[in-house]
């Protein structure tokens, strides 16, 4: 329901995914920036950001994913996020936090009404490229953040942590860049590209495509995964000769 790579420089906020949402100015733009991208442009935002004309709100979309690809410039602890439409009741938004003492500093996304999810990492360089993205089922009343923090490489698993969640309505569009569409709140500090928004609650097997072929898997629609089989150790079958 929204796909948006900037790589267009004549129109970089255009909705790529042909839903029409495109991106809408908000009190401060980030900085456009034609090439530099996880794949052609990108925005660099610090103290900015763009509105996503999308209603997120778990009555109108109760299974979502949505993420991006993001290099932070700032190492320091802190609240920055990617994207968010929270009003203040802990609502869909993911990025980076360092709430509670000992969770540590990581990329995260809010539960509902409690602290974020745990064990997922954090960042440890500025000069790579973090996928990161989150999946709400509001019918199962559950919340999984997917975090790969090298994403030049694809051999290794999106690390996926799964928590129980329930959230209530927050804003009625999204903020790109920071926690809240009406102002630049917990902003984040960094180039953003190629965000996603699926009214689907994506499985681990989607998110790897996603997360493997960026732009051209994201645009090509997802298709369903292929059944997983898991078999014990041993002949299971016995020797076929």
């Amino acid at each position: 329901i929204g796909f948006y790579s900037f790589d267009d420089a004549a129109a970089p906020m255009t909705d790529d995914s042909g839903t029409d949402n495109d991106l809408v100015s908000a009190t401060a733009d980030p900085t456009y920036l034609a090439d530099g991208g996880v794949e052609g442009g990108t925005y660099s935002f610090d103290a900015s950001h763009l509105e996503i004309p999308i209603d997120v709100n778990p009555v109108t979309v109760p299974e979502l994913t949505i993420g991006a690809w993001v290099k932070t410039s700032d190492l320091s602890e802190g609240q920055r996020k990617t994207m968010g439409h929270d009003d203040g009741g802990w609502d869909r938004t993911i990025g980076l936090d360092a709430r509670n003492a000992g969770d540590g500093f990581r990329y995260t996304s809010f539960i509902g009404n409690g602290r974020p999810v745990v064990g997922t990492p954090g960042p440890e360089s500025e000069d790579g490229w973090t996928f990161i993205a989150s999946v709400y089922d509001q019918t199962n009343n559950l919340v999984t953040v997917y975090v790969d923090i090298d994403s030049s490489t694809t051999e290794e698993p999106v690390v996926g942590v799964t928590e129980p969640s329930g959230f209530g309505d927050g804003f009625g569009t999204m903020s790109l860049g920071s926690l809240r569409p009406d102002n630049t709140n917990e902003g984040w500090i960094g180039l953003i590209d190629n965000a996603f928004l699926f009214d689907q609650a994506l499985d681990a097997g989607q998110i790897r495509r996603l997360r493997d072929g960026g732009k051209a898997a994201a645009l090509a629609g997802l298709p369903p995964s292929d059944p997983r089989i898991a078999l014990g150790g041993g002949e299971v079958f016995g020797s076929v000769g």
